[in-house]
């Protein structure tokens, strides 16, 4: 059955492995900790800690109820990286950068690991900020899993 964030669910070491090697990419400069909102951006957070090293901040969808939430903005860093399953509209990344967690800080750009657009370079997509850098995964996922089911150590 496929479901929004299925590479991550049936391949979670290739999407983590390729996650982490893409973080390093010139186009989105340097990342002082990575950011997600809501099940499908926050999903990949913790194993992307655990291979990069990196602070996460796993944000509360909006509207979303909590048992006790105090705004606050973790001193972690000054520049971070959305991760995602797809950009369709841009309302996920749209509110990120708008929110008081962030506001501080510098988006540097998004990864998604659901989307496949034929490329898995940085390049801007019409719903995000202008600027934005933005990296669909899902192919280059795909190859790694396919190395890794062959033997390969990724």
């Amino acid at each position: 059955m496929w479901c929004y964030f299925s590479m991550l669910i049936q391949r979670p070491r290739a999407t983590l492995a390729t996650l982490a090697h893409y973080m390093n990419h010139p186009a989105f400069g340097r990342v002082d900790f990575i950011t997600g909102v809501g099940l499908s951006g926050t999903m990949p957070l913790m194993g992307l800690r655990e291979f990069t090293g990196l602070p996460v901040l796993a944000l509360r969808k909006e509207g979303t109820n909590s048992h006790g939430c105090i705004t606050y903005r973790p001193k972690i860093g000054e520049r971070y990286l959305i991760v995602d399953d797809f950009v369709s509209g841009g309302t996920t990344v749209n509110r990120i950068v708008r929110r008081d967690e962030v506001k501080l800080c510098r988006c540097a750009g998004v990864m998604l690991y659901q989307a496949s657009w034929g490329y898995n370079t940085p390049r801007e997509h019409d719903a995000c900020p202008e600027g934005l850098p933005v990296v669909p995964l899902c192919d280059e996922i795909e190859s790694v899993g396919k190395m890794i089911e062959e033997g390969y150590d990724v």
